[in-house]
């Protein structure tokens, strides 16, 4: 566990509004300040830099450096999670205090709650407390000021091999050639969502192309569907994008009366409506062929020769098809929720899965799934076996969800999976006879065996075994090394990860929402 406090005062000046946990609040003075005074993030960025032994905010953003003139405090926010993710330390809750003579925060409260809790990639109730006193003046001409107490922790009570498999599992191309620092600003981090399929043309639903800045998916879903005023779970989307970046990915609105066109241009805090079509359906969970990335990496210090030579690796022979640490929640969080709820099944009760919530609930099923899984590729990433066909493996096609059991391994097969055509596949727990066999099989039953928890979690609920490649495909990766910045591009298929193509080039290359 690590604890750090921050403080922050910034006198009153000039103005027409202030600026309270990334929330703008109108008021008839401003603050004094080089950058856009946030004395709420502030005192954050100083909290968790204090955490993590990084000095504090003035070392790492200068109120002498005309970079940072006006600057939004959002940003400082965002290179600090960086640093915390580099060092793989994650905000575990944050109590903040605010005091002040005006303006009257109650009103902005649950906004600013909302705006910490979507910087932070956190629910507002990982929130220990968020609240405001107001004090009034009691003199005429009264200073005011505006201080903030923040304090965070992290602390989790995981095994040593959960940690391993689902944080830091081994590569396959070698020791990183360096680290550098991601998403200095979101545009650092584009993702480009691939459905594979185009509007209907026709239907109740409206088809929408979304650019998001700085937000989360789901609280995108739900803010359009306030904007359009449906419910939230009639908003559809396919899947979930990293919340520090600026991305593309579409949703599905029942249109009512309206033409698809008159949703052209919907815009809110974050996020904006590019293009609308008619659809016949909502869309589902998991309706992509894939993601495009753009990629930054800043501060970078490594051998072009040696990069030119990884990247080629890649490009022809693929990456481990982990499971990125987003998967498993901040500070692996997810994984402390599946030992919870095989205690109780343990001790003869059911888990609190109704009580957590079906979202919850689904992220800690995943989260059990993903970890035996991980340890699974890890075990044959070690082995050297990762990206071969064994007698007794079951074979994926590349980019589909057709598999099929192997006997033996002739030269066609060998020469499919070498060009990257098939691969091999390990399982995603559940009850269920396994299609390995012999070698195959008793390594993937002797990893399992070590994680009891997450079996137990599992087959409680009745899931039924999967099967997912061990590699994946990194299509089109382009990359270029001007001084100390690093740009990747690449396209990979619906279900993997960023992070499994950045963490073999760089060190600390912890992604996700």
């Amino acid at each position: 566990m690590r604890i750090g406090s921050g403080f922050d005062v910034h006198a009153y000046g000039p103005g027409d509004s202030i600026v309270l946990g990334g929330v703008r609040i109108p008021h008839t003075r401003g603050v004094v300040a080089h950058s856009d005074g946030d004395v709420v993030l502030h005192a954050l960025c100083d909290a968790m830099l204090g955490a993590a032994g990084l000095g504090d905010i003035g070392m790492h953003f200068p109120d002498t450096d005309p970079v940072w003139k006006g600057a939004d405090s959002r940003r400082f926010v965002a290179a600090v999670l960086e640093m915390l993710s580099v060092r793989k330390l994650k905000v575990g809750n944050a109590d903040i205090t605010l005091l002040a003579q005006s303006p009257k925060v109650s009103p902005y409260r649950l906004e600013i709650r909302r705006s910490l809790a979507q910087m932070l990639g956190v629910t507002e109730g990982d929130y220990h407390r968020a609240s405001g006193l107001h004090r009034p003046q009691r003199r005429s001409r009264g200073a005011g000021r505006g201080v903030v107490r923040d304090e965070v922790r992290t602390t989790r009570m995981i095994p040593d091999h959960w940690r391993r498999a689902a944080l830091s599992p081994p590569t396959a191309w070698g020791e990183p050639l360096g680290s550098g620092v991601l998403r200095t600003t979101p545009e650092d981090f584009e993702v480009d969502e691939i459905l594979g399929f185009a509007a209907s043309g026709e239907g109740p639903h409206a088809l929408l192309r979304v650019r998001k800045r700085g937000a989360n998916t789901e609280w995108v879903a739900r803010e359009l569907a306030r904007a359009v005023g449906v419910k939230p779970f009639e908003v559809g989307f396919a899947g979930l994008k990293d919340r520090n970046a600026v991305t593309t990915q579409h949703f599905t609105v029942p249109r009512g009366k309206k033409a698809a066109e008159e949703f052209m241009g919907l815009k809110g805090d974050g996020y904006e409506v590019l293009s609308s079509a008619a659809h016949q359906r909502k869309l589902p969970r998991g309706a992509l062929e894939g993601n495009r990335f753009v990629i930054v990496v800043r501060g970078l210090a490594c051998d072009v020769a040696h990069l030119g030579a990884r990247v080629q690796r890649i490009a022809s022979g693929g990456c481990p098809n982990y499971f990125g640490e987003q998967r498993f929640g901040r500070e692996a969080g997810n994984l402390e929720q599946v030992l919870h709820a095989a205690r109780q099944l343990a001790e003869g009760g059911r888990s609190d899965r109704r009580r957590r919530g079906h979202d919850d609930a689904g992220f800690m099923l995943s989260a059990a799934r993903s970890v035996i899984f991980n340890a699974m590729l890890a075990e044959r990433v070690s082995q050297g076996s990762w990206n071969r066909l064994m007698a007794g493996d079951v074979a994926n096609l590349d980019g589909r969800g057709s598999v099929f059991a192997v006997d033996a391994v002739d030269e066609e097969l060998e020469k499919r999976c070498v060009a990257l055509d098939v691969h091999p596949t390990a399982p995603l727990a559940g009850q269920g006879e396994s299609l390995a066999k012999g070698a195959v099989l008793a390594l993937e039953d002797a990893v399992a065996a070590q994680f009891p928890e997450a079996l137990a979690v599992i087959h409680a609920e009745g899931m039924k075994p999967e099967r997912r490649a061990l590699r994946i495909r990194v299509r089109d990766l382009q990359h270029d090394y001007t001084g100390d910045t690093l740009r990747l591009s690449f396209a990979l298929s619906a279900g993997s990860f960023a992070t499994t193509v950045l963490r073999e080039i760089i060190a600390g290359a912890a992604t996700g929402e």
